[in-house]
């Protein structure tokens, strides 16, 4: 899925429907790797995740009998004769393609169907299926079905259509589990139809999985470059050879000189800039409030545009920065930003962010997002402590008058998106405040970020969770909100309150896992759960 670059930059609305070396980077050791143009490395992704479609083929296989006969599986009274076969196969075919195509669901597209037929013991080569070649590089999922079938002929069937393309198939009917399992025993990738829930949520799971592999990140940064060694971007993922390697992820690293460059050709072109207007102009008119200098707010949106150009540019997917070294080098400062209202824009139209560049939580909220159909949202998680409501943090607001002590966590960051309701839902409700307090002097605040009243919204139910950073594992827990703070507040205030059965036990869990995390509105643990399983992910489901 390719993007052409000013379409990607005029592309922006509100709810805002591997290794490149990019630049030099400081101390880093950044080695390109010509393979991240390949669709294994996520070159295939650049385009919005929420666009991909798993490209389903359904194949009709039907043993056609050579003549009559009699014995311990089959009877008189099954025998048609070649000829009338054939007939009823056909037509059985026609009907089958037909109920497929209405059942087929929103995250699956069907590619041309085809029907096959062969007598009895034929020993299937790849060469047989030389009709399935046409689109056989788009085919991202195989579903058999057939006429005369039984587990024989479908393993012999699958096992050639195996040989011949590496693709995931789903066998027909209870045969399916036969079909599986000896294609596991191969080493390739077989599912019974009721696999997960029913075929339908087997696709929904394996189109997440395609969204997943074809992530492209954009790493923004001067000193983490170092693809093994003592770490990248404080805790986070730091082994990129091993993403690539395990799941096809790709990333792009981009200086701050860069940055600073792509910043400077936009507000060279006034073409660009008029976007940066009207964009700013739009937020600025839907916020319910806003509470900081108009102008000022815009620097935000001419860094978000500066990013989606840089995507755009290294087709890239994902973003994320880190926050601590980017205000190290003084530009935020000199820009007059933050990098918040950039992941709040991202992540609302479906692009997977991270602040901190935390690679572990930007991946989470890559699947979170692609199997809830909402955005997703990252913050830090920290023990509650009951008692006198902070100052920094004021008003407190409670669900339900809910009282303090029924707290457990606080979870949060100032990149709340406009799309946790879901991406064809209208845009939740927000104000603008500025990030960094006004000075003494009489100097306007400046940053920017958007404010939620995470309250307001009618779902409870947040599902959390985040990737080890060996990504190896993925930590999940169901969780309920029970307040906020932090919604008229500056800097990074803006936090939920939630509440977590066992909350020691999960806190105690943690420890292996990080401080960020990601949540997303709805319980999607049983979908995760399935997603690890699929991806051979170990999944730790905190459930006491």
């Amino acid at each position: 899925m390719s993007t052409n670059r000013r379409d990607f930059l005029k592309g922006a609305s509100l709810g805002l429907t591997g290794m490149v070396a990019a630049g030099n980077a400081a101390n880093a050791e950044i080695r390109p790797n010509a393979a991240c143009n390949d669709i294994s490395a996520g070159a295939a992704g650049s385009g919005n995740p929420r666009e991909v479609k798993l490209n389903v083929k359904l194949v009709y296989y039907a043993m056609i009998h050579s003549s009559f006969w009699e014995g311990p599986c089959r009877y008189s009274e099954m025998s048609l004769g070649p000829d009338a076969e054939k007939a009823d196969a056909r037509q059985r075919y026609a009907e089958t393609v037909k109920k497929f195509r209405s059942s087929l669901p929103p995250e699956a597209k069907m590619l041309e169907p085809v029907y096959l037929e062969f007598q009895e013991n034929t020993r299937l080569q790849p060469r047989d299926l030389r009709v399935l070649e046409a689109d056989m590089d788009q085919a991202d999922l195989y579903v058999l079905r057939g006429y005369n079938l039984s587990s024989h002929y479908e393993v012999y069937f699958a096992s050639a259509l195996n040989e011949m393309c590496k693709t995931p198939i789903v066998g027909a009917g209870h045969h399916g589990r036969t079909l599986a399992a000896y294609l596991d025993s191969m080493g390739a990738e077989g599912y019974a139809e009721y696999a997960y829930g029913g075929l339908s949520k087997l696709m929904a799971l394996l189109r997440a999985r395609k969204v997943f592999r074809q992530t492209n990140m954009l790493l923004i940064t001067d000193i983490g470059g170092a693809v093994k060694g003592p770490g990248y971007l404080r805790g986070s993922v730091r082994d990129f050879d091993d993403l690539k390697n395990k799941f096809g992820i790709g990333t792009a690293m981009v200086s701050y000189s860069e940055l600073t460059g792509e910043r400077d050709k936009i507000l060279k072109d006034p073409a660009a800039m008029a976007e940066v207007e009207r964009l700013g102009d739009r937020l600025l008119k839907q916020a319910k409030a806003v509470h900081m200098d108009r102008e000022l707010f815009k620097n935000n949106v001419l860094f978000y545009q500066t990013v989606r150009a840089l995507m755009a540019k290294y087709n890239c997917n994902a973003y994320s920065i880190d926050c601590i070294e980017f205000c190290s080098s003084k530009l935020p400062m000199a820009w007059q930003i933050t990098p918040c209202v950039s992941f709040s824009l991202l992540s609302g139209a479906g692009y997977a962010t991270a602040c901190e560049g935390e690679i572990g939580c930007l991946l989470a909220m890559n699947l979170f997002s692609a199997i809830a159909g909402k955005s997703a949202y990252m913050g830090n998680l920290n023990p509650y402590q009951p008692g006198p409501e902070k100052p920094f943090y004021a008003p407190y607001f409670w669900v339900n008058d809910a009282v303090q002590d029924k707290a457990d966590f606080t979870f949060g960051h100032n990149v709340p998106t406009l799309k946790m309701e879901g991406f064809e839902t209208p845009d939740l409700p927000f104000e603008i405040r500025n990030f960094v307090p006004a000075g003494k002097s009489g100097k306007s605040g400046w940053g920017a970020s958007f404010k939620i009243d995470f309250t307001k919204i009618k779902e409870k139910t947040i599902t959390l969770g985040r990737f080890n950073p060996a990504t190896t594992k993925l930590l999940l827990t169901k969780a309920e909100v029970v307040g906020m703070r932090g919604f008229s507040s500056e800097r990074c205030s803006t936090e939920t309150l939630i509440r977590v059965k066992d909350p020691d036990g999960f806190h105690l869990r943690t420890a292996t896992f990080g401080h960020h995390y990601v949540m997303v509105y709805g319980d999607y643990t049983q979908e995760l759960s399935r997603m690890a399983d699929i991806l051979k992910v170990e999944c730790i489901l905190h459930s006491a």
